[in-house]
């Protein structure tokens, strides 16, 4: 375990603080990513990342930092404190947070606290942090959260290749990272009204979940909202970005991808768990949405769950 202890005099009247305990398991990793000289010109950079499986005594207490951390929690639970407030981090929670104000967080369970971050800068990500957090520090929770810890996890894959142009691939995936929590952010914050007027869209994603690994076809989902299937397809595209066979084919690429990563299954089989008629239309799917093989990406897995 590690202590330390720093207090840094500025300008400012407050003061640069950080305070931690380093009471992490061994397994536990950090990177440092080093950008390359075009870095500077991209909108939003990469400073560092890691994975944590932190134990009871662990904190980190900080404030003067100028880079944005997002902390992904996957076991366990934290507890997060700022000036204004205190929010606990559970599992499935995700939270972006501004270092130059003060925070403290810690583990706040004897089970521990597992979790993935990562430190990014840049105009943009000020801009998105000012927005996630424009009524103060949002913790997200839920089943929307699981798809931005897959993404967190693609850009620890691609930061670890050190590709020449990884800077570019990095800052996309970070702004893919930031604009998934605003989607859910925006639909936390909708409101009766809209929902009530998504009511057949949100009954379409629920079937579709709820009958997954079964294919459902667009006739079915017309039917369970009572519309057209025309119409429907028109209002599904219209609300999500995707049609409702493109949004199956995701949500099932994204079931996959635990699978790949939390069993021995073979890709076969993870076909057959996902719904696919055969492993080739699985492979040419996941490859045409990921950019790799169900194989590769099984291999570059950054970190254990």
């Amino acid at each position: 375990m590690k202590y330390g202890k720093v207090i840094i005099m500025d300008a400012v009247p407050s003061e640069n603080i950080l305070n931690f305990s380093l009471d992490i398991k061994s397994r536990s990793v950090t990177n440092t990513f080093t950008p390359g000289r075009d870095a500077g010109i991209l909108p939003v950079s990469l400073e560092g990342y890691g994975c944590f499986y932190a134990e009871s005594n662990y904190f980190t207490e900080r404030r003067g930092l100028d880079s944005w951390l997002i902390i992904y929690t996957f076991g366990g639970c934290g507890m997060i404190r700022t000036l204004q407030e205190e929010k606990i981090l559970g599992p499935g929670s995700l939270v972006m947070i501004d270092c130059m104000e003060y925070q403290f967080y810690r583990t706040a369970s004897s089970e521990g606290w597992n979790f993935k971050w990562f430190h990014c800068k840049g105009p943009l990500a000020a801009s998105y942090g000012t927005i996630i957090n424009a009524e103060g520090l949002n913790v997200f929770a839920g089943p929307e959260t699981d798809d931005t810890g897959m993404l967190i996890d693609e850009l620890f894959i691609i930061a670890s290749r050190k590709a020449s142009y990884a800077d570019i691939l990095v800052s996309g995936k970070i702004i893919g990272i930031l604009n998934k929590t605003v989607e859910i952010m925006l639909d936390m914050r909708a409101g009766s009204k809209e929902k009530s007027c998504n009511g057949c869209i949100d009954g379409a994603v629920d079937l579709i979940r709820e009958s997954f690994p079964e294919r459902i076809s667009l006739e079915q989902m017309a039917e369970h909202a009572h519309l057209s299937k025309y119409h429907f397809l028109r209002i599904f595209k219209a609300a999500t970005g995707l049609t409702p066979h493109e949004y199956l084919i995701s949500y099932s690429i994204n079931a996959s991808k635990k699978l790949l990563w939390q069993t021995s299954l073979s890709v076969s089989e993870i076909a057959v768990e996902c719904g696919f008629s055969d492993s080739n239309s699985f492979i040419r799917s996941f490859k045409k949405l990921c950019g790799v093989t169900p194989n590769v990406y099984r291999k570059e897995k950054a970190f254990p769950l």
